[in-house]
Parts: C-alpha cells; sequence; structure tokens
C-alpha cells in the first residue's frame, strides 16, 4: 500500500493518492532528524606523503562543517607509523571549532602509514560513543606501509580478522564508513575487509573541498535511516487477552467470546495490521468425542490501523457444537482446553516511502498464539412451579400420598437445601493485608458470597467484588458443601502435600480441604 501519508495529531496517516516523495519528507519532520545526534570520526593520514595535500584535507572539513549541529561530537584519529587519538569534544558554539586542532602539516617522523592500527583506533572510538550514528571520514594518499612492530604487518595476520570481528559485533549504532584515497595508488580498499559496508573512492585533493560540501543530504538521509533502525530495533506489535485469562465459558447458544487487544509498542510509525480468523491448533477434551466441529472467526474486521503506542480490541468468537441436555435435575459440564493461532501480519506506514528508502516495513508481531481453556454447562433446570407442583401432590389425598410418598421425600430432600455448616479459619493473608478471624458459616443460611462486597468480605488486589460462592448442598443423603467460581480464580488443595486444584465451576469440600482465594488461605473445618 503506498499514499501520501499527512499528520494527524503528530502521526502519519493515509490518504487515497500516491506520494512516496511526500511520504519522506513527512519522515524527516516526524523523526525530527535535523536534531538527530551524529558521532563524526575523522582518520587522517599524516605520514611524510601526504605534505602536498595537507591543506586540501583541513580546507575540505572545514566545508564538512556545513552538516554539523550543536551536540554532535567529533573525533579525530591521526595515523602513520601508529595511531593516535588527538581531538575528542561535542559542539558547544561554532561548528568548525575543531578545525584549530587539526594538524597543520605531516609528521615530521611519519615514514609509515599503519592502516591497521587507525582502523583499530576508529572502531575503539565507535564503542566509546552513545549516539546512535556514526559517520566515519577514512582519508590517506598512500599504501599500507606499517613499521615491523605493528601487529597489522602482514595481510592476512589474525590481527586483521579480529579487527573484522570487533567491527561487526558493535550493536545498537548505524555506521557508514567513508574511505577517500587522496591518490589512484593507494590502498583505501582494505578499509572494506573490517567494514564491509564502508564507501571507498578516490578523490583528487583539490575535490575534497566540493565532496564534503555535497554530502549533506547524504547525511541527512543516513540521520533519518539511523532512527528508522533504532524504530524497527525497538518497536513491536503485541498480542494479548485482554483480560490476562485464558478460559471462558461458552454460552447457552454454544458460542464464547474472547477480546484480544492488540498494542503497537512502536513509537512514530503507525502500522496496518492485517489478520485473518484465528484456527483452533489442537484440543483436549474430557469427552471422549474429540472429533466435533469448532468454529473460529474474528468479529471486528480482519484490517486494523494502530497509531504508535496505541491499541484496539478484536473480539474472538469461538463456537462449540450442541452437546446433548442431560435428562438428570440439575447440571452436567464438559471441559475443553486448546491453542488458539493467529495469522498476522504488520506493516509500518507509510510504507512506499520506506520502501524508497530501502527500509524493510514489515513489523514485529508477538503473541500469535494463545493458549485457551473453555467450557460449557448444559442441564435440565427445576423451577420453582414445578417444585409447588410436587409438593402439593404429596399432600394431597391418601392414593397421592402413598403413591407419591417415597418420590416425593426424595424431591424435597434434594430441592429444600440444608443450612451451610462448619466454619472457615483464615491460615494466612496476601502481604499488607490483615488475617481474618474464624467465620462460621451457619449464620449465613444456605449461601454466603466471598469478595470484597460478599457476605465474607475480603481486601486485595487479585480479590473480584464477587470472587466465590458457598453453597450448601445434600451429598450421598448428608448435607455438605460446595465452593463455586464466580469472578476470581480459586484452587482447592485436598491434603496438605497436595497440589491444589483450580476450581472451574463447582467443587465439593471436604473436611480440612484448604482454599487458596487470591492469597487468602482458608481451611473448612
Amino acid at each position: 500500500m503506498t499514499g501520501l501519508f499527512l499528520f494527524d495529531t503528530g502521526h502519519l496517516v493515509a490518504a487515497a493518492e500516491d506520494g512516496s516523495k511526500n511520504e519522506v519528507d513527512e519522515l524527516y519532520r516526524l523523526f525530527d532528524v535535523d536534531n538527530v545526534d551524529t558521532h563524526y570520526i575523522i582518520a587522517i593520514d599524516t605520514s611524510l606523503s601526504m605534505k602536498e595535500s595537507f591543506k586540501n584535507v583541513t580546507d575540505g572539513l572545514s566545508s564538512l562543517t556545513e552538516s554539523f549541529k550543536k551536540g554532535d561530537t567529533i573525533s579525530i584519529v591521526t595515523f602513520d607509523k601508529d595511531a593516535k587519538v588527538i581531538y575528542q569534544g561535542s559542539i558547544k558554539g561554532s561548528r568548525d571549532e575543531f578545525v584549530k586542532d587539526l594538524p597543520k602539516a605531516p609528521s615530521k617522523d611519519g615514514n609509515n602509514t599503519d592502516i591497521g592500527k587507525a582502523l583499530e583506533s576508529v572502531i575503539g572510538q565507535i564503542k566509546k560513543s552513545d549516539d546512535e550514528l556514526q559517520l566515519v571520514f577514512f582519508l590517506t594518499d598512500g599504501l599500507d606501509e606499517p613499521p615491523d612492530s605493528s601487529p597489522f604487518k602482514k595481510k592476512g595476520e589474525s590481527s586483521w580478522a579480529e579487527l573484522k570481528s570487533k567491527a561487526k559485533i558493535i550493536e545498537g549504532k548505524e555506521i557508514k564508513v567513508h574511505g577517500i584515497g587522496l591518490n589512484s595508488n593507494t590502498d583505501i580498499d582494505l578499509i572494506k575487509s573490517v567494514f564491509s559496508e564502508a564507501t571507498p573512492l578516490t578523490l583528487s585533493p583539490g575535490e575534497l573541498e566540493s565532496y564534503f560540501s555535497s554530502l549533506k543530504d547524504e547525511i541527512r538521509e543516513a540521520k533519518l535511516k539511523s532512527e528508522l533502525a533504532r524504530e524497527l530495533r525497538e518497536g513491536k506489535i503485541k498480542l494479548a487477552p485482554v483480560k490476562g485469562s485464558d478460559w471462558g465459558e461458552v454460552g447457552p447458544a454454544g458460542r464464547l467470546e474472547i477480546d484480544y487487544k492488540i498494542t503497537s509498542k512502536y513509537k512514530y510509525l503507525p502500522a496496518l495490521i492485517t489478520l485473518d480468523a484465528p484456527k483452533l491448533l489442537n484440543l483436549s477434551s474430557t469427552n471422549k468425542d474429540d472429533g466435533r466441529d469448532f468454529k473460529v472467526r474474528m468479529k471486528s474486521g480482519n484490517e486494523v490501523t494502530i497509531l504508535p503506542g496505541k491499541s484496539k480490541v478484536v473480539t474472538v468468537q469461538l463456537t462449540v457444537p450442541k452437546i446433548a441436555r442431560s435428562r438428570k435435575i440439575g447440571s452436567v459440564k464438559d471441559v475443553y482446553a486448546g491453542k488458539l493461532g493467529f495469522a498476522i501480519n504488520a506493516a509500518l506506514q507509510p510504507e512506499g516511502g520506506l520502501e524508497s528508502l530501502e527500509i524493510d516495513s514489515k513489523a514485529k508481531v508477538t503473541g500469535q498464539r494463545s493458549k485457551i481453556t473453555f467450557y460449557r454447562m448444559e442441564g435440565l433446570p427445576v423451577t420453582t412451579a414445578v417444585i409447588y407442583l410436587l409438593a402439593a401432590m404429596v399432600f394431597s389425598g391418601v392414593l397421592v400420598r402413598t403413591f407419591f410418598y417415597p418420590v416425593g421425600k426424595r424431591i424435597k430432600k434434594s430441592v429444600m437445601l440444608p443450612p451451610l455448616s462448619g466454619r472457615l479459619a483464615f491460615s494466612s493473608a496476601p502481604e499488607n493485608e490483615s488475617l481474618p478471624g474464624p467465620v462460621t458459616l451457619s449464620s449465613f443460611g444456605k449461601s454466603a458470597v466471598i469478595g470484597k462486597s460478599g457476605d465474607i468480605a475480603l481486601e486485595g488486589e487479585g480479590i473480584e467484588d464477587r470472587h466465590a460462592e458457598l453453597l450448601s448442598r445434600w451429598i450421598n443423603g448428608r448435607p455438605g458443601v460446595v465452593i463455586r467460581r464466580i469472578d476470581g480464580e480459586v484452587r482447592v488443595s485436598k491434603g496438605s502435600i497436595e497440589v491444589s486444584k483450580s476450581v472451574h465451576d463447582e467443587m465439593e469440600l471436604r473436611q480440612g480441604d484448604m482454599i487458596d482465594i487470591a492469597g487468602y488461605k482458608i481451611q473448612w473445618l
């Protein structure tokens, strides 16, 4: 997709017409390229052979200052029989203040030219700098003729391979190396054996001034590409469930809807996201029939534009095939665990402008697979009207009393629930929360809600308003208690050494069971 991109609240947004040139101009403005700090490293051959061309070098470097700005840093390396740094500093006032520190003539004892030593010194200056963009200008007029004591005396020495390795592992910086040979008979191509992306060229000394003046636009583009490289390196598109949870309940219609948030961690550029309907990659089930026909689709469309630092929510709808209704009073559940896979592509905008700069516009995407656990419950509900009808039949006539009494007694016992029994003892509480005292359950009747505003009130970050509920039940003809999850996670362990189990719906409590609710350890006695 290419098009003219305009500013909207400081970001680039697409318009209908083509215009990658305009897009690049907007990128210069968006990244504030004219204020990007740059480190200039200038390596100057000071061997005796440079005597005739030395004034051309200093005059040419004066024209290079047209590209400098306040805050840029400069390092000057001179080399002949050895290499040394003669200037390091940042531009605080005049852009050409460093020129006065340039040597006025070659070294009097510069009988050798050690290019290897010079490159070693350049790499050292790059590593010391905090600037993202490093521009190196390497000037020599001669052949590589290091002294016998130099580790770079022979081209095949391991020292040259080490130099290349050191240059290769400099991370997080954009390095542009300009090699300038001031003579047709130089070893300027040696810089490519260390910096493979270097640009060696041959100029006459008199061409230096105009060459440095012509670099202004190229340097400006290098600054933009450096900022774009940082944007691509540090940014990403992230996909995650909105609630930070991977479970859900399938409703009566056999559907589960899960919201996922797409977030851009890019700083400047918007991203165009295209995503296909997710697929159910695998499935495990408590039901033996694993060949069920599950369907997944996106509800909110398959193309989304995300501004940098912003988020949007997409909804995934999962349809579960119908499960036969139970013929018994109560409910039956099937539990499934699966993994969804998302096919997502993200391209940074303006795509056309990035392409014209030879920058890959593909954005990094994380979280393209998400594990989900979901379940559905179906059963034949028992209504109050049915209960009253059965009760009326129990109390009507001798025949009804004789025939239905045994059945009515069993039904009455199943629907006329006993009061809650036992008590809760708290053994620990979340950090910064006080430990509650024992709670007697019989004071609540047949049910008690645990939560911030429940019958049993608990405080803490992980506690939901209505977290869980305790319910009375007849269990095998005796009164019992079950715990039911409402809005929060609940775990129960059946013994001191047993691993706790998550409560998906309801779980029977036995004497001594330990309940874990958001850091509260509660024992039912």
